[in-house]
């Protein structure tokens, strides 16, 4: 809303996010920032850091969360793409649990300005979970170093997140699909199993008949085995279309 609106914050970071009890979001703290279109002044040639960690001056924001441009104190080049870049942070640190960089003011000032962050899945270990490519990709979209190369606002970021999580969504209803579906398939399997454990006893009963043993005793029982197992084969082949039209469902 506010990029919407001309307004760049340049101090986005999770202390000045606030998530209320019904889902709602409020970003707080406005201090430094900037209505595209207007000169911000320089506060002083030196900056200083105010209770919150914020610094102001020629260099405005979070060390952390701070943007290349933001850790160069080229003010002029402050925009969209400056939150874009503390939105990518963020998400770095959500998927991540770490942050593009840390240490001392100094260091991540100059390691903002002149390193790229690391890729995502190199900070993470062989044991963490799997990351969903799409966050990953857009987590790295928004932590391009070059302001015109980085995402331009924060409406692309929430447009790419919506499509994630509505893609997500479905992606859970197919593996809740794919899970039913599995337990059709056992089954099927196992009914075929079982037809063709009954087919091998009905065979075992008429080796060695004579042809024309009576019918009234192991012929009968032979058959009655046979019957079952046709039953349980055509139960199977019912099984195995809904199985597969299950999984045709979840694709």
């Amino acid at each position: 809303y506010a990029h919407e609106r001309g307004v760049v914050h340049r101090d986005l970071k999770p202390l000045n996010i606030m998530v209320g009890a019904f889902g709602d979001v409020q970003v707080m703290d406005w201090g430094v920032a900037k209505v595209t279109g207007d000169p911000h002044p320089i506060v002083d040639a030196e900056p200083t850091l105010d209770a919150h960690g914020t610094l102001q001056g020629t260099i405005i924001g979070t060390p952390a969360f701070m943007a290349p441009e933001q850790s160069r104190g080229q003010i002029d080049l402050h925009g969209f793409h400056t939150d874009v870049w503390a939105l990518g942070v963020i998400l770095f640190r959500l998927l991540t649990g770490s942050l593009p960089f840390s240490g001392r003011t100094p260091r991540v000032l100059r390691a903002v300005a002149f390193e790229a962050p690391p890729p995502v899945r190199d900070v993470v270990g062989p044991d963490h979970p799997p990351l969903p490519d799409e966050l990953v990709a857009l987590c790295e979209a928004a932590l391009v170093p070059e302001p015109a190369d980085r995402l331009s606002s924060a409406m692309e970021v929430a447009a790419r997140v919506r499509a994630w999580l509505d893609g997500s969504a479905r992606r859970a209803r197919a593996l809740e699909e794919v899970e039913r579906v599995a337990a059709v398939a056992r089954e099927a399997q196992k009914a075929r199993e079982d037809a063709g454990e009954l087919r091998r006893q009905a065979a075992a009963l008429l080796e060695g008949l004579a042809p024309n043993a009576s019918v009234a005793g192991e012929k009968a029982r032979a058959w009655a085995l046979q019957d079952r197992a046709d039953q349980l084969d055509e139960a199977a082949a019912v099984a195995e279309i809904h199985y597969v039209q299950g999984l045709q469902g979840a694709l």
